[in-house]
């Protein structure tokens, strides 16, 4: 999901040069293609899937870039086009390759069925943390005020300068979220779970809009009903 505001994020490191993939954050393919699209590929925009590209001729075999930004921390896994899990096995699946946690290498007969053509794309499947224990200076939310700031949060469509020519999108931009809410590290990315909770205030402060009306049209009906009964003949 990502799903995006699922909490899922799939990001797909193409392991051809033959593989782009449609995504709503194109980044280079392994041609250099920019990311364009490619009909019927495994990658999908509303899944929040990107490409990436292999670590260089010089790496190992079977070496791969994290799509960077991360937008995510915490756990992964990792999935051939298959629906083939690959487990952290320094032998037989993927292990780190650096200390920054940038690169992976997949070894053992996943790498032989990369190298050999039978596999296209891996996908990354993060998960955004969202445990408690992970969190730190919690603050009360004005869910009246960021529903009033949604409504004038500016959204337009648009595509990215690497989409394919029908490729489009819609949304808000980073600098123009960044602006209005004021969260998330800078203003070039919006976080999934920023967006999410945005969207949760919004969606919570409507349905008590929501309440206040029924209960008052509640209220008037009642005194409509008392005042059609003092005003029928006696």
């Amino acid at each position: 999901m990502a799903m995006r505001g699922r909490g899922i994020l799939m990001f797909t490191l193409a392991a051809s040069s033959g593989i782009a993939c449609s995504s709503s954050l194109q980044l280079p393919d392994a041609a250099g293609s920019g990311g364009a699209d490619a009909a019927g590929g495994p990658c999908i925009a509303a899944d929040m899937s990107f490409p990436a590209t292999p670590a260089g001729p010089d790496a190992p075999p079977c070496t791969f870039q994290l799509p960077t930004p991360t937008v995510c921390s915490g756990n992964f896994s990792v999935q051939l086009d298959n629906g083939q899990f690959v487990t952290t096995d320094p032998e037989n699946g993927w292990s780190y390759t650096d200390v920054n946690l940038r690169t992976i290498q997949i070894r053992g007969p996943v790498c032989d069925q990369i190298t050999a053509g039978a596999v296209q794309t891996i996908c990354i499947t993060y998960q955004c943390i969202s445990d408690r224990d992970a969190k730190r200076d919690f603050a009360p939310i004005d869910r009246e005020a960021i529903l009033d700031r949604l409504s004038r949060l500016p959204l337009s469509t648009w595509s990215y300068k690497s989409d394919g020519q029908r490729t489009r999108h819609i949304g808000p931009m980073a600098q123009d979220f960044k602006l209005t809410f004021d969260v998330g590290a800078n203003d070039k990315t919006i976080f999934p779970l920023d967006e999410s909770g945005v969207a949760f205030a919004a969606i919570q402060a409507l349905d008590q809009r929501l309440k206040r009306l029924e209960d008052e049209n509640a209220r008037l009906k009642k005194q409509i009903a008392a005042l059609r009964t003092r005003a029928r003949p006696r």
